[in-house]
């Protein structure tokens, strides 16, 4: 639900593309205004599982204040908490969600010498609720990722993701997640300077901490097709539907009612400078 590269990467492009043919940039620093907040709210649908009716709203708040040392380093601060709605009587829940610091170094590779965009962050976050940490059985997790970026054509981007999770586990429980591997893949498609469409393919695999629980691996994974309206420099809104495509613990081709337990949602980025 963290859109907070995309988000860059579009309202930069869109801003370039049309631009009497100005070379594209995809940063955003700028040395009389090294400091941006950014904020992301994102309202998703829900699902009783039994049914595949909806049983409520998940509701995410992203807050983020993003630090320009030079064009090429960027410090970010990040913070978010969850509210869960419900559709029957039960009281809506709270919650702190996690709390992380991040080193972004842009453009290690660029298309120009090398063909294809690559940029190293370097992530450390950290559980805010103590329920949670006790229920996953990890702390945290420090997540380093790489970021490709490619252009196809004026108009077609792909961006994929590497990252690592190398949780702060904090007990001996089998089930706890001890590492966890994803990959990302993003094609987007500019259809107007305003109006773009993308899916983001997710995949993820977990190991647990003990090899006598089984599966001690498992892979996921998730589809999301969205379309994105960028209304102004400070504002782009995301439409998207979400599924868990495919499980390698369940023996199907594709996971059991994967289009069934899809679910709605719509996300508001907002930068205020």
């Amino acid at each position: 639900m963290k859109l907070f590269g995309f988000c860059l990467l579009i309202i930069a492009y869109s801003s370039s593309l049309f631009a009497n043919g100005e070379n594209t940039s995809f940063t955003h620093y700028n040395p009389e205004k090294p400091l941006a907040l950014e904020m992301v709210y994102t309202a998703e649908q829900t699902r009783d599982y039994q049914n595949f009716e909806q049983d409520g709203i998940y509701n995410q708040l992203d807050l983020s204040a993003v630090y320009s040392l030079t064009p090429k380093d960027d410090l970010r601060l990040y913070g978010s908490m969850l509210y869960q709605s419900y559709e029957d009587e039960r009281k809506g829940e709270f919650t702190w969600d996690l709390a992380e610091f991040m080193y972004r170094r842009n453009n290690l590779l660029n298309e120009a010498d090398h063909g294809v965009q690559l940029s190293i962050e370097l992530k450390n976050y950290y559980l805010l609720d103590v329920d949670r940490r006790d229920r996953y059985g990890f702390d945290g997790a420090f997540v380093p990722q790489l970021i490709f970026k490619k252009h196809f054509t004026r108009k077609f981007i792909t961006e994929a993701k590497l990252r690592h999770h190398f949780y702060y586990v904090n007990n001996g429980k089998e089930s706890t997640l001890g590492n966890e591997y994803r990959a990302y893949l993003t094609p987007i498609y500019v259809i107007t300077r305003n109006f773009f469409v993308m899916t983001e393919f997710k995949w993820r695999h977990k190991i647990r901490e003990a090899k006598t629980f089984q599966p001690e691996k498992t892979d996921q994974v998730y589809v999301r097709p969205s379309m994105l309206y960028l209304a102004n420099s400070k504002l782009l809104v995301e439409g998207y539907w979400s599924t868990e495509l495919f499980k390698s613990h369940d023996n199907q081709v594709l996971a059991e009612n994967w289009d069934k337990s899809g679910v709605f949602g719509l996300s508001a980025y907002i930068t205020a400078f």
